[in-house]
């Protein structure tokens, strides 16, 4: 058995949704140990995270954000991911400045 970590920073895109967390490669578990979303987009948003599986969101949470406030996730919990599974996120509306996130994980083979 091998592990290794990873994650990935960017920024969200309004109501389109942006996969936060890639699907693992084939045999491999990803455990998804932290994300943060950092609104700072000068209003408040409504930001949903949700696991994708073959075509369809099941949502983690859905929460409204103000302006300078942080969407933590960790602290004990996490999300698993197989092959083909993805985490996305996307807000409610198109605010002028997008929030920005970042996400770690460590993969299991």
């Amino acid at each position: 058995m091998a592990f290794s970590g990873g994650g990935s920073h960017g920024t969200l895109n309004g109501t389109t949704p942006v996969e936060i967390a890639p699907t693992p490669g084939v045999g491999v578990e990803r455990f998804v140990r932290a994300m943060y979303i950092n609104n700072d987009s000068g209003e408040s948003v409504v930001v949903t995270l949700s696991k994708y599986v073959s075509g369809t969101d099941y949502d983690i949470c859905s929460i409204s954000l103000r302006d300078g406030d942080v969407l933590q996730f960790g602290d004990g919990d996490h999300v698993i991911l197989g092959n083909g599974e993805t985490i996305r996120a996307v807000l409610s509306t198109n605010p002028a400045v997008n929030p920005d996130y970042v996400v770690s994980w460590g993969d299991r083979s």
